[in-house]
């Protein structure tokens, strides 16, 4: 369970994750037909106020409701063993280079991403990367660098944090699991 989160979360940190409508799989759009139908508008968009509504353990009626439309169902994999069944979606948002995307895990949201509805306006440099050690805390970390950066991506584990640095004209994400630094990178903006 925790390793379909974090590979979800690294694939939407790197910008891999897309903004088409297109689902990943034909069974994903067979199944996006047997839904219940909500009385949604299906062009709403969610909004940064939106997202930050969105908390952990909402089912996804209330999540629905909150952003006013269903979104595109890019993965469905139902209940096996000792597995939850596990529904990914991801929404428009009023800029084409930005998407959000909810993962329910038995209907209860499990984990929630964004890039592109809040960016950070800190940057970060290599200097600065270099003083942060695996297990350091995560107020430590914002202590250093004074200040937090945009939380991209959260589970009730992990938190992403994302900060532009536009001498280079890159993005630098710092990993947190469960409070601690775990790891950074840094990624080229793709224009």
């Amino acid at each position: 369970m925790k390793k379909l989160v974090i590979s979800t979360a690294l694939v939407l940190s790197l910008g891999l994750a897309g903004c088409s409508e297109k689902t990943t799989n034909e069974d994903a759009q067979k199944d996006e037909t047997s839904l219940v139908e909500h009385p949604l508008n299906t062009d709403s968009k969610i909004t940064k106020e939106k997202y930050k509504q969105i908390k952990y353990g909402m089912t996804s009626e209330e999540v629905f409701n909150i952003i006013g439309s269903k979104g595109t169902i890019v993965s469905k994999s139902e209940a096996q063993d000792d597995s939850p069944s596990t529904d990914i979606y991801l929404f428009k948002t009023d800029n084409e280079s930005s998407v959000a995307e909810m993962t329910f895990e038995d209907n209860k949201l499990s984990y929630k991403a964004q890039r592109g509805l809040e960016t950070s306006t800190m940057e970060i440099d290599s200097e600065q990367l270099n003083k942060f050690e695996k297990g350091m805390t995560k107020e430590k970390v914002f202590e250093t660098l004074g200040g937090k950066g945009a939380l991209i991506a959260e589970s009730d584990v992990l938190e992403i944090y994302s900060y532009h640095n536009s001498t280079s004209d890159t993005d630098v994400t710092l990993v947190f699991i469960e409070g601690k630094f775990k790891s950074s990178g840094e990624l080229q903006v793709s224009s």
